[in-house]
């Protein structure tokens, strides 16, 4: 089970000592200083340019690094609202189809009289 985690900085932390690397590891791979990891970690900075990097190499989402177990949540079974749409959508659908064309069959018109 994973520990809590509220900010970036301790994803970031937990993500690298899941990973087993030290900072210094972390940042030749991102191109940064150890410092700057440093930063990171402590919160510091948001490291919202490098951030696709370190989900790749934390093997991370960037949902994740940025917002935590909540933006990786799928939502609860919404089948029963998707089916009530797909009802109304249909019933939409009917009323705006166009009335049957009139029968193709024409009828002889009488000539207009010219006064």
């Amino acid at each position: 089970m994973e520990a809590k985690v509220d900010t970036v900085g301790e994803r970031l932390r937990l993500a690298r000592n899941e990973a087993g690397m030290r900072q210094i590891d972390v940042a030749e791979l991102v191109g940064v200083t150890e410092r700057s990891i440093q930063a990171y970690e402590n919160d510091e900075v948001i490291p919202y340019r490098f951030v696709n990097q370190l989900a790749e190499i934390f093997d991370r989402s960037v949902a994740w690094i940025l917002h935590g177990d909540e933006a990786t949540k799928t939502p609860g079974d919404i089948t029963p609202l998707l089916e009530e749409m797909l009802v109304e959508l249909r019933e939409i659908r009917k009323a705006l189809k166009p009335a049957p064309a009139a029968s193709k069959t024409k009828t002889a018109s009488r000539p207009r009289k010219r006064s």
